[in-house]
């Protein structure tokens, strides 16, 4: 009896040790704000859609455009907080629509005050707009 009841310690312990070295979630990268399990830049660009794909990449460090959903988090959370300033204007999503044809991208609009919801709208992804980009933990 003593036999198992050792081994089954010793099995415990061994997988709480495993858990133990999971490490914990990295930071973001200067100028990003972390949300949830995500970090959005705090400085934006204004581009047309395609070039702000390029732009996320190339100048904020291999970052993707933002999904919508992701801007809609970000927005809500940060336009409620003492940093509302940290972001505003708009931004171009990831989310592209066909609804009649045209080539056109999903935009999220800054709330104006607080407890706002945030404006979507699909634009041409010809238009020149400003986005945010984002980049997982």
């Amino acid at each position: 009896m003593g036999l198992l009841l050792g081994m089954g310690s010793w099995a415990l312990i061994g997988w709480v040790r495993q858990t133990q070295s999971v490490s914990a979630a990295s930071n973001c990268p200067p100028n990003f704000k972390r949300i949830g399990d995500f970090c959005i830049s705090t400085q934006n660009g204004n581009d047309e859609w395609k070039d702000a794909l390029e732009g996320c990449y190339v100048d904020y460090s291999e970052s993707r455009l933002c999904s919508s959903s992701e801007l809609i988090a970000a927005f809500s959370i940060i336009s409620n907080s003492v940093d509302r300033s940290l972001l505003s204007g708009g931004s171009w999503s990831s989310d592209l629509t066909n609804l009649d044809g045209a080539a056109e991208a999903v935009y999220i609009g800054y709330p104006d005050d607080e407890n706002e919801p945030a404006d979507i709208s699909e634009e041409d992804i010809g238009n020149s707009r400003s986005y945010y980009c984002c980049r997982n933990l």
